[in-house]
């Protein structure tokens, strides 16, 4: 998920700067560029594509995996779809893999392409000019692990003419850098998420691009302000210790950055970095020890407002989580499995009238006129819960948050098996919203999230984002979801939903 994101602290926070260091070549340049495939038989259902990459000795290696997977397109004079090869291990070198042509024949003196990692979803139409590159939602697991990198990240390629006779030799060349971010924390904590913008907001960082294989041109399609890392699990971190993390990026220009570290009590720590221009097939050290710098971060989404958007919901400890959950008006949170709080705050126990936020005298609904249309702090579950800096967004924020961006189901975000709404800014930030199993077979609606606004028409109710059900407890084809998103003024007042905090 691409963001840009801001630190909920003074800027001076951020003004901590370490040493720029640059770590050695990932492998020098032989064994980058002479790993040696041949094309071969394959059986595409027994192959993982992802190889080993491992930090020793102040540097990263890389090596084939067993059972690895490569895409391979003849180019001149025969051109056509991909093909996926199988390769195998070289037991003496680690950097190269061989074939003996197997089931597909090398034509001699024809041209070929091959690219890592391999796409299977590539459509027959899809050319080696235009192999897809993204560098998004990138997820590392656990400390000082690389396996996120050489699984999906270490983008290679490589194109070579077939000799008269014997086998063609691909000598693949890294396109992508690789950051390892030392991290020295001033308490111990666990490091669940890291975000790294640029000082100027400006969109710098490519998270996705279309590869040439025979030129190792890259064309960028999307880019942001930002790149982000999110680590599974959290990844322990004691006071004043080093945690190693790795980020997959294209080379870049060098220009002063800014970090955050998160962790998953929803801690803040911040600083600046300045990096050296990066090159692709190396990689570099970035060391931190940054500050804290308050709770909570929010995101530009480019709105007209200026509202800023949580990256999360209250409660939650990570971005995939529901959080806690609310009734409109209550400051403390109530277990999601119930359906609403039967001793609703604002509702008299003996009367069964409403008691305050009341814009009308209606006998079976309020007696009390106070004309409140809009939470007051100490009523708003954002502000209680994350401090002052923080509110529930009112009806028009939600809809300006509805009609200027984009909302796309995904229902595997990060891998992690959540479904949610990406919500996209048209400056390419974007923030996720949830919607993991809370629907019954009970109730009609599977989702919402609170706004601040009262509905002044009928009291009883208030403004909330509101995804409809199919009633039967089956939440997750998408055709339940994807065009019944909407703001809804009808959800009673003491139901229980999300809440998602903003902030200016």
């Amino acid at each position: 998920m691409k963001l840009i994101k801001c630190l909920v602290a003074f800027s001076c926070l951020l003004a901590s700067c370490s040493s720029v260091d640059e770590m050695k070549e990932t492998v020098s340049d032989g064994e980058i560029r002479n790993a040696v495939v041949h094309i071969a038989p394959y059986s595409f259902d027994e192959c993982e594509t992802r190889t080993d990459l491992i930090y020793k000795d102040n540097k990263i290696t890389f090596n084939w995996d067993d059972d690895e997977t490569i895409g391979v397109f003849p180019i001149t004079p025969y051109s056509g779809s991909q093909a996926y090869k199988h390769l195998e291990r070289s037991v003496n070198d680690g950097h190269v893999a061989t074939f003996d042509g197997g089931g597909w024949k090398i034509r001699p003196e024809a041209t070929y392409a091959a690219y890592y990692p391999y796409n299977g979803k590539l459509t027959s139409e899809t050319t080696f000019e235009k192999i897809p590159v993204s560098l998004k939602r990138q997820v590392q697991d656990g400390y000082n692990n690389l396996d996120h990198i050489g699984k999906k990240y270490d983008y290679m390629c490589a194109s070579a003419t077939a000799p008269s006779e014997g086998d063609i030799v691909f000598n693949f060349k890294h396109i992508t850098s690789i950051v390892q971010l030392e991290i020295t924390l001033p308490e111990a904590g666990v490091i669940s998420n890291i975000i790294i913008f640029d000082n100027q907001h400006e969109q710098v960082f490519v998270d996705s691009a279309l590869m040439n294989v025979q030129t190792r041109e890259v064309t960028p399609v999307h880019k942001s302000s930002m790149v982000e890392l999110e680590v599974k699990n959290g990844v322990e971190a004691k006071a004043n210790e080093k945690v190693l993390l790795y980020i997959s990026m294209l080379p870049m220009d060098s220009r002063p950055v800014n970090i955050t570290v998160e962790t998953i009590d929803g801690k803040c720590y911040g600083s600046s970095y300045t990096p050296k221009c990066m090159k692709a097939g190396y990689a570099y050290h970035w060391s931190i020890s940054p500050k804290y710098a308050g709770e909570h971060v929010a995101v530009d989404l480019g709105l007209p407002s200026g509202t800023k958007w949580a990256t999360m919901n209250v409660g939650a400890n990570a971005v995939t989580k529901n959080g806690r959950f609310f009734a409109w008006g209550e400051t403390l949170p109530l277990p999601g499995s119930l359906r609403y709080n039967k001793d609703y705050k604002w509702k008299d126990a003996n009367t069964d009238k409403f008691n305050k936020y009341i814009t009308y005298d209606n006998s079976n609904f309020g007696i009390l006129i106070d004309g409140l249309t809009t939470l007051l702090p100490e009523d708003d579950a954002a502000t209680q819960n994350w401090g002052e800096k923080w509110r529930m967004p009112t009806k028009a924020e939600m809809r300006e948050l509805l009609d200027n961006c984009m909302w796309n189901l995904d229902f595997d975000y990060l891998g992690s098996s959540a479904p949610g709404y990406v919500v996209m800014g048209k400056n390419g930030n974007s923030i996720f919203l949830p919607l993991n199993n809370i629907i019954s077979s009970e109730v009609c609606y599977a989702w919402g999230y609170w706004s601040s606004s009262l509905y002044e028409e009928y009291n009883v109710n208030a403004y909330c984002f509101y995804v409809l059900g199919n009633g039967n407890g089956d939440w997750r084809e998408p055709k339940d979801w994807a065009e019944s998103l909407c703001i809804s003024e009808g959800m009673y007042r003491d139901r229980l939903l999300l809440v998602r905090p903003v902030c200016k």
